[in-house]
């Protein structure tokens, strides 16, 4: 097991351990090497996951940061309220699912610069933003607040999930629908 209290813990080459908990402390791992353990925060930390994670990421009740500079994250992502924000700025593939229902979700996934991000199975959150770049929906999205700047959004790609949410384009962004959508769309002059 792993604790990051306060202050800040590196991680220079593979990291293995059954948990790590990170209460107001900064967790960083090197971007060539393979992490494998399962976070819990314990408070308002950052993880830093430069080449991904096999393993579970739980928010609990803190509105804590991960930041995935690339590389795939193999677990679950759960949150208790809405709490969590989830930085993609690469090209990550998120094969669990993320949030439980509207209830426990995380607050905010965000596409940074050319994210290129997929997300293989069903994703609750409040906001979610895709700057430039691309976010993939394999299965249902259900969100508050989905945002598209100059990047796509592809949502229901296999077909038969439900998209719930309302998009806003924050600029020349696309949005494909696969399986219709349930919520409002603002092009805001866009």
């Amino acid at each position: 097991k792993v604790n990051v209290d306060a202050g800040k813990m590196t991680f220079e080459k593979g990291l293995t351990a059954t948990e790590t908990t990170i209460t107001t402390g900064t967790f960083n791992t090197d971007g060539s090497s393979t992490t494998s353990t399962d976070i819990v925060f314990g408070g308002i930390g950052t993880a830093n996951l430069n080449n991904g994670l096999t393993g579970d990421i739980n928010f609990a009740g803190n509105n804590a940061n991960v930041n995935v500079a690339k590389g795939d994250i193999s677990g679950n992502i759960t949150a208790t309220g809405t709490n969590g924000k989830l930085n993609l700025n690469g090209t990550t593939i998120v094969s669990g699912t993320v949030g439980t229902n509207t209830t426990n979700r995380v607050s905010e996934i965000n596409g940074i610069n050319n994210t290129d991000a997929t997300f293989v199975d069903n994703v609750f959150a409040d906001k979610v933003n895709i700057n430039a770049g691309e976010m993939t929906f394999e299965k249902g999205l259900t969100a508050t607040t989905t945002t598209i700047t100059s990047g796509t959004g592809n949502f229901s790609t296999d077909g038969t999930s439900t998209t719930t949410t309302g998009i806003v384009f924050g600029g020349s962004g696309t949005a494909n629908l696969n399986n219709g959508l349930t919520g409002d769309i603002n092009f805001a002059g866009n």
